[in-house]
């Protein structure tokens, strides 16, 4: 909730900022950061390491009261409320006058370096001489979210000294090698103007969101049929991929930014962007689920299941390499490929069957693939099976409904034929003939394939009688006109 209120701040006092120099910085400006204690130099140690009290004594040895924020007469004479300005920035100024509002930075990416503007100005908001040594401080004032971070901002010295002239001095070489909201805090011991005491201020920055500087994206995307001599994936046939996405910062060796989860900014997470690489055929369309990766420990696996490879042509095998990339609310990205995989055009081919009540009526079927601009056999496919549940009986006329039986089958060189238990359709003592479609059931897995199917007549054992009687009658009468 901290950064959300240095968010609507920035937001509304950034536009005003102007030039420094001799002319005001405006209060726009100095509102976006904390102001400041000023207090005489004799008391610096014992204002370092302890808070001020709002209501308690002025600092000077004058007659009149301060406010706790260092505005009481020092040595008698009334001094000015000066503020010590800390301002993070996008790139290093040549000069004051070069910080605008869009210098500003308040979006840092983790592990790289980025510069430090202190500014002195008094309480018209105008850049004072002031001459003195500044130096950074740290504590776990320095980080609102999380308030412990794994790697603090880098380089922590608190002694480290740097010289001020005419009121203004960047650094720049802070890091931040983690994620979070961070602020920079900073101490300056100064003369102003012609004042002979030394004058020590404080300022910190506003919030700084620190974002990965990267994603890194590992694939696993198999072939949805593996044979011993061949794997592909068929069009329309759902396949699976797990994605592991990494945020790491800038540094080499990356190192992932455990910091990184969902809650951390409380943005909403972007869903992962599925697309086919090298899509040279206009007919082919992905589809794929939207999912949103779940990041803990700035580590985030999913399963983006299921996706599907369809096209309105009947098309030759084709080559597809599918790459998936990640872009988070700040724009930060990553991406990979995964390994090409074949994707085949497939059908089913049901055969047709004409038989006798009580026969034992096995069920064929092949599986073709389109190659070379024709259907074939696909004499490699032995990963697919069938099951009675796979088969569905339509358009039936009679009265009996033959039922379908056997066990799982699997495909043999793209065929199923027999087995020890084959599947198999029964129909005992029918009272007439029955006719009726094979085909594939609707709720079967494998109905990714097209189908053709299979026309079936089972004759009752009086009717094919019959009907082989008058075969034998008319071949007679044939050879006896021969």
């Amino acid at each position: 909730m901290t950064f959300i209120r240095y968010s609507l701040v920035v937001l509304l006092f950034i536009p005003a900022i102007s030039a420094f120099s001799q002319t005001p910085v405006t209060r726009g400006l100095s509102c976006l950061y904390a102001s400041i204690s000023a207090y005489p130099a004799q008391e610096e140690n014992q204002n370092q390491n302890q808070n001020q009290n709002q209501n308690g004594n002025g600092n000077g040895n004058g007659n009149g009261n301060g406010n706790g924020n260092g505005n009481g007469n020092g040595n008698g004479n009334p001094h000015q409320d000066y503020r010590l300005l800390v301002l993070p920035l996008k790139n290093v100024p040549q000069n004051v006058n070069q910080i605008t509002s869009g210098s500003i930075l308040s979006l840092a990416q983790s592990g790289i370096s980025f510069p430090v503007a202190l500014i002195i100005v008094n309480e018209n908001d105008q850049q004072v001489d002031a001459e003195g040594k500044v130096r950074f401080t740290w504590s776990n004032h320095n980080y609102i979210n999380p308030s412990n971070p794994r790697h603090p901002v880098k380089p922590v010295d608190d002694n480290h000294f740097f010289d001020i002239h005419d009121g203004f001095v960047v650094v720049n070489y802070f890091r931040y090698d983690e994620c979070g909201f961070i602020k920079i805090t900073a101490m300056a011991n100064v003369r102003i103007g012609d004042d002979k005491n030394k004058t020590v201020l404080q300022g910190e920055s506003g919030g700084i969101k620190v974002r990965p500087h990267h994603f890194t994206l590992s694939v696993e995307q198999p072939p949805a049929i593996k044979n011993p001599d061949s794997s592909y994936t068929y069009m329309n046939q759902p396949f699976s991929a797990t994605v592991t996405i990494q945020a790491e910062n800038g540094i080499e060796p990356y190192i992932i930014t455990r910091n990184y989860q969902n809650d951390l900014f409380n943005d909403p997470m972007n869903p992962i962007e599925v697309s086919i690489v090298n899509q040279n055929v206009p007919a082919l369309n992905l589809s794929a689920p939207s999912i949103r990766p779940d990041f803990s420990n700035g580590v985030a696996q999913l399963i983006i299941t299921p996706m599907r490879i369809t096209s309105s042509q009947i098309l030759n095998p084709q080559n597809l390499i599918i790459k998936y990339s990640y872009t988070d609310p700040d724009g930060i990205n990553g991406q990979a490929q995964a390994n090409a995989v074949e994707f085949r055009t497939g059908r089913m081919r049901f055969y047709d069957r004409i038989g006798v009540e009580g026969d034992h009526l096995r069920i064929q079927v092949d599986l073709e693939e389109y190659r070379s601009d024709r259907w074939s056999l696909n004499n490699q496919e032995e990963t697919l099976y069938l099951t009675p549940d796979d088969i569905a009986i339509q358009s039936l006329t009679g009265n009996h409904t033959p039922t379908i039986t056997g066990a799982t089958i699997h495909f043999f060189g793209g065929r199923i034929r027999g087995g020890s238990n084959p599947l198999r359709v029964e129909a005992n003592s029918l009272e007439d003939d029955i006719h009726f479609t094979l085909t594939l059931n609707q709720d079967s897995l494998l109905n990714f394939l097209t189908v053709i199917p299979a026309h079936w007549s089972i004759f009752t054992s009086s009717s094919i009688m019959n009907r082989m009687g008058g075969l034998l009658r008319n071949r007679g009468l044939y050879e006896k006109e021969i």
